[in-house]
């Protein structure tokens, strides 16, 4: 998603200035990714889905489903695989080790752009894996909190390989989490399409179109919990409640999705 960044002009003659800056601690990353999200399970999903979904845009793959395998009892990883472009060491070091880091600041064709979603399994796991390939060179990453809550970055493997580009994240996800966790994953996933080929059935708003125009349309309830949604790329978002929407929505079980072109809202880390 391009960013335009907006400055104001503020005369400050013969007044001495001095830049902001950001101190690197424990405690500023965990703002950034622990406690950035209001709901941490399904931010999870959808900026790490968000990020497979952009690179088979980038692959021209756009009609092409990732891969999601959401945790069970005999697996309770969360494992997200994509064949897109891929990424190269110094890449994946670059891009999983840099708060703020994108690659997609300047474009409109994908949907991300803040450089923050890559680290937001830190939001649920002290650690997570990354598995990426590209021109037939693999590497695989151990990205974890040190002893002084610090992330780190540990390089497992770095070798050739005859797979596919492409970029695997796993992610653990605690026993007593996993039923919430798939609960919000399916929430997270229903307006992808196509959808990610998955080992649990997934539901789409897709399937429940009741009218639609190129602008907007009306779905039955039953699969969200809202009135309002604005679908920007492969994400909905909840909007404002509006009396007259919410009655219908309560009433008759119908809910408003707004379609809007990637870069036209202003979506703030959530």
């Amino acid at each position: 998603m391009a960013i335009t960044p907006v400055f104001g002009t503020t005369t400050t003659q013969g007044i001495e200035s001095q830049s902001f800056t950001i101190k690197g601690t424990s405690k500023a990353f965990r703002v950034l990714t622990q406690n950035l999200y209001s709901n941490k399970e399904q931010s999870v999903v959808r900026e790490i889905c968000a990020n497979a979904y952009d690179s088979h845009v980038m692959a021209g793959k756009a009609d092409v489903p990732f891969k999601v395998t959401l945790p069970t009892e005999w697996d309770p990883n969360f494992t997200v695989e994509d064949s897109g472009v891929g990424l190269s060491l110094d890449e994946a070091i670059r891009l999983f080790s840099t708060v703020f880091e994108s690659t997609k600041e300047e474009t409109n064709e994908q949907v991300g752009a803040f450089g923050l979603g890559s680290k937001s399994p830190f939001a649920i796991a002290d650690s997570f894996s990354v598995e990426c390939v590209k021109d037939g060179m693999l590497c695989k990453l151990l990205i974890f909190k040190g002893d002084d809550g610090m992330p780190q970055i540990s390089t497992i493997a770095h070798t050739s390989t005859d797979k596919e580009n492409g970029v695997k994240v796993v992610v653990a996800v605690s026993a007593t989490n996993q039923g919430r966790f798939n609960r919000e994953a399916a929430r997270a996933l229903v307006a992808f399409n196509p959808a990610p080929v998955c080992n649990k059935e997934l539901d789409s708003i897709w399937n429940h179109v009741k009218y639609e125009t190129d602008d907007f349309m009306v779905i039955d309830g039953g699969i969200v919990t809202g009135p309002t949604y604005a679908l920007n790329g492969p994400v909905l978002y909840v909007c404002g409640d509006n009396n007259i929407l919410s009655t219908l929505f309560l009433k008759y079980g119908y809910s408003l999705v707004i379609k809007t072109n990637i870069g036209e809202l202003s979506i703030p880390p959530n």
